[in-house]
């Protein structure tokens, strides 16, 4: 089989996905949500298919963005336990040395290594960094929390974005109070970490 044939197949299947996707609204949405985080990849889609939903029907929005939520960290935690399994396969009988070297420090900064990468936007490689969690042993409850706050925020944001100037100002507001407390709680835990 022709690579080029192949590729020219898997893009007519996904738009086929994203057209079937489309016509069943949140359900669809929480679809299309779970394969771009686990083994297919939409870009955009996602974002696009959540404000033009809202759009439509404004007083469900927040219904859509818990839908959109929610099967993003399914196919996130699909993918860790994928990475995970794949983490302890490669692992046996070779040397750790890049375990012993890395793995320390993605299971302390876990949380908020996760949570950063999913805020940022659509080019970012985000399944890089489910695929390290997994392979690294993040904590499960850590990886899974920081991942449904990022993207609880990041599509409540987009929906939000396009609305009025006053929920803008609010938005902002609201973004620049979490980083404040993000970075009062960094401080926090550097605090009591060097009084334990």
């Amino acid at each position: 089989m022709d690579g080029g044939y192949l590729f020219s197949w898997l893009k007519v299947w996904k738009v086929k996905i994203v057209a079937f996707a489309t016509t069943l609204g949140g359900p669809g949405l929480l679809l299309i949500s779970f394969l771009d985080s686990s083994v297919l990849t939409f870009p955009i889609i996602n974002d696009l298919l959540l404000i033009n939903l809202s759009i439509q029907q404004p007083a469900r929005h927040a219904a859509v963005c818990v839908s959109c939520g929610v099967g993003s960290v399914a196919g996130c935690v699909v993918l860790y336990f994928v990475a995970k399994r794949v983490g302890k396969r490669s692992s046996t009988g070779k040397p750790e040395r890049g375990r012993a070297r890395f793995g320390p420090g993605w299971k302390k900064n876990g949380f908020g290594g996760m949570l950063i990468a999913a805020l940022l936007p659509p080019p970012t490689p985000f399944k890089v960094f489910v695929f390290g969690a997994g392979v690294f042993e993040v904590p499960l409850l850590s990886f899974t929390t920081a991942i449904a706050l990022a993207r609880c925020i990041r599509y409540s944001a987009s929906v939000i974005w396009r609305c009025d100037t006053e929920k803008r100002r609010f938005l902002s507001s609201a973004i620049t109070g979490l980083a404040l407390l993000w970075r009062w709680c960094c401080l926090w835990r550097r605090a009591m970490g060097r009084r334990g």
